[in-house]
């Protein structure tokens, strides 16, 4: 009898070979139990028969994906908790054959042996991670991007989404990361979306991310309870009166947008702009540039209020730029 007090969230996929792939959690933070299903990720067919243990050692994955090349199972898996802040990584890993085993409960993070269950064994024995990754960033939905919107160096790279820590003492996580990969070898981990963290205020959990046909990105957040759409258009500057849609996804402020957002743009030539804020039914709420501008790139700041410096509800609102005979309106989510 299976016992799911602990890691009982289920990731289940159909992968390349027509087998359902489902994760069983630790039902604990560490232990060590005779029942071989728990802390690993199985595989059975679609009439539920023949179920086998497709990798062992996996305290708690929520999140896997095939390499469109090569066919590999990629997974995300959490490490354990309370041996400090630092302590130890989460992680991504390879299955390059079935029966793998990758330490837990014995070796975290492919080096740290556990205080207590991690006597009479070596780290050497197990599989180690491809990439540790962030100190319980809970590093959740992984996904392979596929699409053609995104330049070509994103293709076949990895996206995580990191839900964000519980009990470490200063937070981290609550992100997207890339992961970048030459071949199955991995050269590069790095931020993709953030600003769901602020401080110590969090306001958004990323859980996981799916390419759509289009090639755009979806990123889930269980806090906000919405599902995010990121996508991208290359800008061309031969067009007349161009303004490229350079509000993109600031370091700080992803979209949606909080109080204080950058929105920047670029002006091909000197030209009177005006740029304001409005409601869903076309009334203006804010000005924001009113004047003449030399060519460049410019920035312009709403702080969340309107023009007579009340403060506006979260919603939906419009940004509209005009320049000489360009006009161009966008959405936003505003967050408070």
């Amino acid at each position: 009898m299976l016992r799911y007090g602990s890691h009982g969230w289920k990731f289940i996929r159909f992968g390349p070979d027509g087998r359902l792939y489902i994760p069983v959690g630790a039902p604990c933070n560490v232990c060590d139990e005779d029942n071989e299903i728990y802390a690993s990720i199985t595989s059975l067919n679609p009439d539920g028969s023949d179920m086998q243990i497709y990798a062992q050692g996996v305290r708690n994955s929520v999140g896997f994906d095939w390499h469109p090349v090569t066919g590999d199972l990629w997974f995300t898996d959490n490490g354990r908790d309370w041996m400090g802040d630092n302590n130890p990584p989460d992680e991504l890993n390879l299955v390059s054959e079935s029966g793998q085993h990758f330490g837990f409960p014995y070796c975290h993070g492919g080096e740290i042996l556990d205080a207590v269950f991690g006597s009479g064994h070596d780290c050497a024995n197990y599989v180690p991670p491809e990439r540790k990754l962030g100190p319980h960033v809970a590093a959740l939905g992984m996904r392979f991007y596929s699409g053609e919107m995104f330049p070509k160096n994103y293709l076949h790279q990895i996206f995580i989404a990191e839900h964000g820590s519980w009990n470490r003492s200063v937070p981290l996580g609550y992100r997207v990361m890339l992961v970048e990969l030459d071949g199955n070898e991995v050269i590069g981990y790095k931020i993709f979306a953030e600003g769901w963290l602020q401080g110590d205020e969090k306001w958004g959990r990323p859980v996981d991310v799916a390419v759509m046909s289009d090639g755009s990105l979806l990123i889930s957040d269980d806090l906000a309870g919405v599902i995010y759409r990121v996508s991208y258009a290359e800008a061309s500057i031969n067009e007349p009166n161009f303004i490229p849609e350079a509000h993109a996804l600031h370091p700080n402020y992803p979209n949606p947008f909080n109080p204080s957002t950058t929105i920047s743009y670029d002006l091909p030539e000197q030209a009177h702009v005006t740029l304001g804020i409005y409601d869903l039914l076309g009334k203006q709420i804010k000005t924001l540039v009113n004047q003449s501008q030399d060519a460049g790139n410019k920035i312009a700041v709403w702080d969340g209020t309107d023009d007579l410096s009340r403060s506006v509800s979260a919603g939906v609102y419009l940004y509209r730029i005009k320049a000489g005979e360009f006009t161009q309106t966008r959405k936003m989510l505003l967050l408070k």
